[in-house]
């Protein structure tokens, strides 16, 4: 095994903190150097490229033509060793076409609470969802009522299958 490929004796926490505690470091920087709204819209146009092209890499290795497909691969999504040790989260309601999510756990949410910067969490991790729906299939729309970053109780993401 290269030594790039060992693992690292830490927490996903620790782990979370350290990548998460840089992403806030830098971001508060771009607000001195920018105003504030314009280091926001920089950030939010990074973190959507990288999500879109985090879908797109998603779609290239199976490709989503139903909504049924789109399942498949939500859930091989939530049941990652990364989203298990992540995020406590639950099927809610699943029929033909829909899909609704709980999560009621966030180390994101977490971490960036500690740090005084949900602000940045949603934006960086919440705010691209409903734009890279469409992303998985043209034909999925996104819902969002509640966010953990936004100090509800739970996120709540439903995925519809549009005709």
């Amino acid at each position: 095994m290269h030594k790039f490929q060992e693992k690292v004796n830490m927490s996903y926490e620790q782990f979370f903190r350290r990548v998460l505690g840089a992403k806030v470091q830098l971001a508060r920087e771009l607000e001195q150097v920018l105003d504030g709204e314009k280091a926001f819209e920089v950030i939010a146009k990074a973190q959507e490229k990288i999500a879109h092209n985090w879908v797109k890499q998603m779609t290239e290795k199976r490709r989503i033509n139903s909504f049924d497909d789109f399942v498949v691969v939500m859930k091989k999504i939530i049941s990652s060793p990364m989203r298990q040790h992540t995020t406590t989260l639950t099927i809610q309601e699943e029929t033909p076409k829909k899909l609704t999510l709980c999560t009621t756990e966030c180390l994101r949410a977490k971490i960036f609470k500690e740090m005084n910067a949900t602000d940045l969490g949603y934006l960086m991790f919440c705010h691209q969802d409903s734009k890279t729906a469409k992303d998985f299939h043209p034909k999925i729309r996104f819902e969002q009522t509640k966010s953990l970053m936004r100090e509800d109780d739970c996120c709540d993401h439903t995925y519809y299958w549009e005709e």
